[in-house]
């Protein structure tokens, strides 16, 4: 195994976290914007979000931009390790 090329293998790698980095915000907002309006849980009763525009928007100005990215390295350790 000594010889074999390991960039692409690298390269994928690398290519996979920079296309993750730019689809998790989009991911984040979905998944609260799926949550919401939930008769389950009290904390998400109420439709905060009109939709995804909006709610991305006000994540970013209430909650700060880390917020779209809230699991993004736990993801990552994730595949990683299987």
């Amino acid at each position: 195994m000594g010889d074999r090329d390991w960039r692409p293998f690298v390269y994928g790698g690398l290519a996979s976290i920079v296309a993750e980095f730019g689809t998790f915000p989009i991911d984040t907002t979905k998944t609260r914007l799926q949550i919401q309006g939930q008769k389950i849980d009290p904390r998400h009763v109420e439709l905060r979000y009109t939709g995804m525009v909006d709610c991305f928007v006000k994540t970013s100005q209430q909650e700060g931009v880390k917020a779209l990215y809230c699991g993004y390295v736990m993801h990552y350790k994730v595949i990683f390790y299987l």
